[in-house]
C-alpha cells in the first residue's frame, strides 16, 4: 500500500522557495521606495517571469499572471514540478 502521493522533493523545493521569496515579497509590499519595491518583487518572482517571457499573449489574456502574487503561485507549481521531475530521474537511475 502506498502511503504518500505527494512528491517529497517537490514539497522541499516549494518550502525553500517560500522561505526565500516571502521576505522579498514582504519587502516589496512594505517598502516606500518604488525602485527598491519593484526590485524585491522582481527577484521574488524571477523563475516564473523567465518561464512566461516567451508567452506574452498568455499574460495579456490572463492578467492575474502579470501580478506578483499570481507569479508567486505559479512559482510554487513550477518548483513542485521540478521536484517531481528530480524524483522521477532519481528513481530511473
Amino acid at each position: 500500500m502506498r502511503t504518500g502521493w505527494l512528491s517529497q522533493a517537490g514539497l522541499i523545493l516549494c518550502a525553500v522557495y517560500v522561505v526565500l521569496a516571502t521576505p522579498l515579497l514582504l519587502l516589496w509590499y512594505f517598502t516606500d521606495n518604488v525602485k527598491a519595491s519593484f526590485t524585491y518583487g522582481s527577484l521574488a518572482v524571477f523563475p516564473a517571469g523567465v518561464l512566461l517571457a516567451p508567452f506574452r499573449q498568455a499574460v495579456m489574456d490572463w492578467p492575474w499572471l502579470n501580478t506578483f502574487p499570481g507569479m508567486f503561485l505559479l512559482n510554487i507549481v513550477l518548483f513542485y514540478g521540478i521536484g517531481c521531475f528530480i524524483t522521477l530521474v532519481l528513481k530511473k537511475a
